[in-house]
């Protein structure tokens, strides 16, 4: 039989249709590109400054004087009136980072910002550290399992609730998100400051949350302090 015989049209659609059913049925069984996954991790410097508060000219309090919600509004107009004349009293600088810690169960550097893994299923472990003198700390670790892909970079970062996600760089959105919150001490004081940055800037900018904004100032400090502790006593 002619060799080209061999390779018609239909023998061409047997070996496809047979190869799609060999990748559809063995999970494991992968016929394309083996290069590794990339993880990687984030360090950032922050930093903190503290000014004292100059009181506002006594023309401004004549003003709120006769404006309803005085007390915000008072704290408002101090800090854009004296934003200029504020001293500072503090400044802290301090870096935090995301670190891979474990990888299917073996230790890994600290200091390896990135981390290569072959493609399949892992489960890593993440930490989440704070490096300021005197006060530097890692929090325990927090597990997130998922199907790395061949070639595809994976970068890592920490919600506002202080849980760890994994981002790809193929996909849009969230690959995994832990369960547990990676945390430590420090992270009441910065959720309480952060927050209350917030909320005192959209009254600024948002007339219409400034009655609400009271409200919400009034629960940042018992909100912190349950998110970050209920974390802390949950990892011991």
């Amino acid at each position: 039989m002619p060799l080209r015989r061999l390779f018609r049209l239909r023998d061409w659609a047997v070996l496809t249709i047979s190869l799609g059913l060999l990748t559809a049925c063995a999970k494991d069984v992968y016929l394309g590109s083996t290069e590794p996954a990339t993880i990687e991790g984030y360090e950032y410097e922050r930093e903190i400054k503290v000014y004292s508060d100059s009181e506002p000219p006594s023309t401004a309090y004549r003003v709120l004087s006769v404006i309803p919600g005085v007390d915000l509004l008072a704290f408002i107009a101090r800090t854009a009136i004296t934003e200029s004349e504020k001293t500072l009293v503090s400044r802290t600088v301090y870096t935090e980072a995301l670190r891979i810690s474990r990888i299917d169960g073996e230790a890994v550097a600290l200091t390896a910002q990135k981390v290569e893994v072959p493609f399949g299923e892992h489960t890593i472990e993440v930490k989440y550290c704070r490096y300021e003198e005197l006060r530097s700390a890692c929090s325990r670790g927090v597990e997130l399992s998922f199907r790395a892909e061949p070639g595809v970079s994976y970068r890592l970062r920490r919600t506002s609730e202080f849980q760890v996600e994994l981002w790809s760089s193929k996909a849009v959105g969230v690959v995994v998100r832990s369960e547990a919150r990676a945390v430590v001490a420090q992270d009441e004081e910065d959720c309480v400051r952060k927050r209350k940055f917030d909320i005192e800037t959209r009254a600024r900018n948002w007339p219409n949350t400034r009655a609400e904004a009271g409200r919400l100032l009034s629960e940042v400090k018992p909100y912190c302090r349950s998110l970050v502790r209920g974390a802390l006593s949950a990892a011991e």
